[in-house]
């Protein structure tokens, strides 16, 4: 007697062993898929951050920002430049306006 349940007691540790594996496996299936649509929202939420970064238009605006960086600001004089202009202004014909007569 005691042979006998030693091996029905054998059969059901068995068994129980593998409905935890199957269980195991289903769990592990749906926290792989809920991680999957984690990861899914979070790049469809992202998606115009993450394009702008290394997109086409990223690239280009690389490149301008690449341009831009080399070129120099000139700087002139504005003491010459206002000069000129009030000499321009003291050199026009002007015309005088005269007072209405009362």
């Amino acid at each position: 007697m005691e042979a006998l349940s030693d091996a029905t007691s054998g059969k059901l540790s068995l068994y129980r062993e593998a409905a935890r594996a199957r269980y195991d496996a289903s769990v592990s299936l749906v926290f792989a898929a809920l991680l999957a649509c984690a990861f899914a929202t979070l790049v469809i939420a992202e998606w115009p951050r993450i394009s702008a970064a290394i997109g086409a238009d990223a690239r280009a605006q690389r490149g301008r920002a690449r341009r831009k960086s080399q070129l120099k600001v000139v700087r002139t004089d504005r003491d010459d430049f206002a000069e000129s202009v009030q000499r321009d202004l003291d050199n026009l014909p002007t015309i005088e306006e005269q007072e209405p007569h009362r």
